[in-house]
């Protein structure tokens, strides 16, 4: 393949339109939004880096930052020179700042670094531990910490003091036995983070989790680098039917330094995937089975390690979701409650819930959509902050529901709906406002109390200024009947693009489609190999949330439950079908693509297809046979091989002779430790010995990513451009 060049169907814009976006533009951070990190520290006072990398604090309802620690004022004591800091966390009574340095990732959320902590008071720094630390934590009161190292647990009461005066908690860490720390599968599948530490309410108490991998298979990653052999890196990977980490609970008394070890009186392969503390003494925790349709609430507390089922979910045809429990407080311990997210009529919907009984003692919405997250809780107002689908399932608006029936709902981002998120200060009386699209992207902190208060943190004026002067792609939404339902479908087309026209322009399927996710959002389009496929060489990228995407109900989600690859594939090859007969597409130039599951769907579409509709495909990082994927997330969709043999077989790529029939790309890294290379070459041998002509690339110690290298991702790109704008071979042909 050589350089990048134009489709063979010259699109030229017109130069009303504005420049075109350029393939380098691609990589031009001048296209992309500005997003300024802003964390709530304690109370309503919110912190950030400004430009200079100073820490200020901002103190709503004052809107003009102050500067807390100068940058340049931090010396590291190992060598004398202003310490290069990139990330920190301020103690809550803000007389210590934790900085990290020299970060060094281990998985997609998890690093090792070393860590320094910054007296506020005398202005001293000095360095928390000579070895790097897996995570550090601050106790929401005070300037106490916890650190893991080595895979376990210490506590440093007081910081202000010796900082080599730790109490080790556990001492039984190990290449298996993981404490305060999740295992690969946890990080990846089920927590979003690398810890497992849930301090308690005023940091008298800390819960964690002690992860057991000794009966986990190992998976060895091989790293090339430049180096005379390769180096390799074990993995504890739990591959589909083989056994999950044995995890345990545990509480930890800070002042009388007692561990109580939390008894769920079960003895199945139960997952925990929610915790939180509804009060100092009370842990509420999350426990699902193993294939996770049945999530079960206990409650537990150090002086009662015995857990309490409280109330329990179930799905007999399909998952149970993972939201976390929303505790609503109150001065007796006994009145305390909390809302949950359950089933209402096939829709997750809020729930208040006393702790003595599993009904509802209200339910606080309801209707043929879904709440999506919880945003905050305001235990003054007793007002519930939340996200929800009520406006359509692509857009997520901010809504607010009160305990207090006789208050009415508001829906806060009525005057502008579209897709946003949203962080609450700790009090819930600010927060700050991502608008994310559709239009470009803004941010501003709000009061909850005060509707006139509105702080400016980011406007993205300069971004709509640049952007108006270039040729900048259309996005349409419409929704499509495809058998029983109305699926989301968006459809980006050139600047100027006229419907009635009919100019034939080649059309890519952009496909990801995976179980409970979404593609079609009224986000702000990112400007990336899309906008420039559609800028410059005048593609119509076409998307669509078939069946099991989310935002639709839990029917329509659970659709594909036990049966992946099949449901899903047909309504994206009908999608494709569809478009293809539009006056507009060029029907010999019908394309698909995708990444991860997207990569799986591309070639699960191709394989079924056989190039009748669809003539090129791209699959990047594909999963190709469940069977090698991971315990956590191929149950939860499909089961265990043992339980569900015959839907693992054909959710498999196997029909082989159907890639004889179109032109395939297949691109993987070779450090792959979500996907495995090993989905990529297995694959491909089968290919080979089917007699397949098929083009393949791999990026030598990338991970999921692939973005190991500079020149990697532009490699990429430019190497599908290529594959997609080269004469079509074997499809050309039919």
């Amino acid at each position: 393949m050589g350089n990048v060049r134009r489709s063979s169907i010259e699109w030229v814009p017109s130069s009303s339109y504005g420049t075109e976006f350029g393939f380098n533009d691609i990589f031009n951070s001048t296209f992309q939004p500005v997003t300024t990190s802003v964390r709530w520290v304690s109370g309503s006072v919110s912190t950030h880096r400004d430009a200079s990398g100073n820490i200020m604090l901002t103190r709503f309802p004052t809107v003009e930052p102050e500067v807390f620690l100068e940058a340049a004022s931090v010396i590291n004591p190992d060598t004398n020179e202003p310490l290069s800091f990139f990330n920190y966390w301020i103690s809550p009574d803000e007389q210590f700042v934790l900085l990290a340095t020299e970060r060094v990732g281990v998985w997609r959320h998890s690093f090792t670094a070393f860590y320094f902590v910054h007296s506020m008071v005398d202005g001293t720094t000095r360095k928390l531990d000579a070895e790097r630390l897996q995570h550090v934590s601050w106790a929401p009161t005070g300037h106490r910490l916890v650190f893991v190292k080595g895979n376990d647990i210490f506590l440093l009461k007081d910081v202000s003091g010796n900082l080599s005066d730790t109490d080790r908690v556990t001492h039984d860490g190990s290449l298996n036995i993981l404490n305060g720390v999740p295992s690969w599968v946890y990080e990846e599948q089920v927590f979003g983070h690398a810890h497992s530490i849930w301090w308690n309410t005023d940091g008298t108490q800390f819960a964690f989790m002690r992860s057991d991998e000794t009966d986990v298979p190992t998976f060895h990653l091989t790293r090339y680098g430049n180096t005379d052999y390769p180096s390799h890196t074990p993995v504890k990977y739990p591959k589909v039917g083989y056994p999950n980490p044995i995890v345990q609970m545990s509480i930890m008394d800070v002042d009388s330094g007692t561990i109580a070890n939390v008894d769920f009186e079960r003895d199945d392969e139960f997952i925990i995937v929610d915790v939180a503390w509804s009060n100092p003494a009370r842990m509420v925790v999350r426990v699902t089975d193993r294939i996770q349709t049945q999530a079960d609430l206990y409650t537990v507390s150090h002086e009662r390690p015995t857990a309490q089922q409280i109330s329990s979910q179930a799905r007999a045809k399909g998952w149970v979701d993972y939201f976390s429990i929303l505790t609503v407080p109150a001065t007796d311990a006994a009145a305390e409650r909390y809302v949950d997210i359950i089933e209402v009529n096939g829709y997750n919907h809020l729930a208040l819930f006393s702790f003595d009984s599993p009904k509802p003692v209200r339910h606080l919405t309801s209707g043929e959509w879904e709440v999506t997250a919880y945003a905050a809780f305001d235990p003054e107002t007793g007002t519930i902050f939340y996200f929800s689908t009520e406006n359509g399932a692509i857009e997520r608006n901010l809504y607010s529901v009160n305990l207090d029936a006789s208050i009415p709902k508001r829906h806060i981002t009525a005057e502008q709906p579209g897709w946003y998120t949203a962080s609450f200060s700790p009090d819930a009386k600010f927060y700050l406002l991502n608008y994310r699209g559709p239009s470009v992207p803004t941010q501003h902190i709000y009061s909850t109390a005060d509707p006139a208060f509105r702080h400016v943190v980011q406007e993205n004026r300069a971004l709509a200024e640049l952007l108006s002067t270039y040729a900048m792609p259309q996005v349409h939404y419409t929704k499509l009947r495809i058998g029983d339902y109305d699926l989301d479908v968006s459809l980006t087309a050139p600047a100027g693009f006229d419907f009635n026209s009919s100019k034939k322009h080649p059309m890519l399927l952009h496909v990801y489609g995976g179980p409970d996710s979404q593609m079609v959002t009224r986000e702000f389009p990112a400007n990336d190999w899309h906008t420039y496929l559609v800028s410059s060489l005048g593609y119509i990228i076409v998307r669509a949330d078939a069946r099991g995407t989310r935002g639709r109900g839990n029917v329509f989600k659970n659709s594909v439950y036990l049966n992946l690859g099949d449901y899903e594939v047909a309504d994206q090859i009908a999608v494709a079908e569809h478009f293809s007969k539009a006056r507009y597409v060029d029907p010999k130039r019908v394309f698909v693509w995708g990444w991860s599951y997207g990569g799986y769907m591309t070639s699960k579409i191709l394989e079924r297809d056989a190039g009748s509709i669809i003539r090129k495909g791209v699959a990047v990082a594909p999963v190709t046979d469940w069977r090698f994927y991971d315990t956590i997330y191929t149950e939860r969709f499909m089961s265990t091989p043992q339980l569900n043999g015959e839907k693992y077989k054909s959710s498999a790529l196997t029909k082989f002779d159907s890639f004889k029939n179109v032109d395939y790309f297949l691109i993987h890294g070779t450090d792959d430790d979500n996907v495995h290379f090993q989905q990529a070459v297995v694959f491909s041998n089968n290919l080979t010995q089917a007699s397949v002509r098929f083009e393949q690339h791999y990026y030598t110690d990338s991970d999921h990513r692939v973005n190991t290298g500079a020149r990697t991702q532009p490699d990429l790109y430019s190497r599908i451009t290529d594959f997609l704008e080269e004469k079509v071979g074997v499809a050309e042909e039919l």
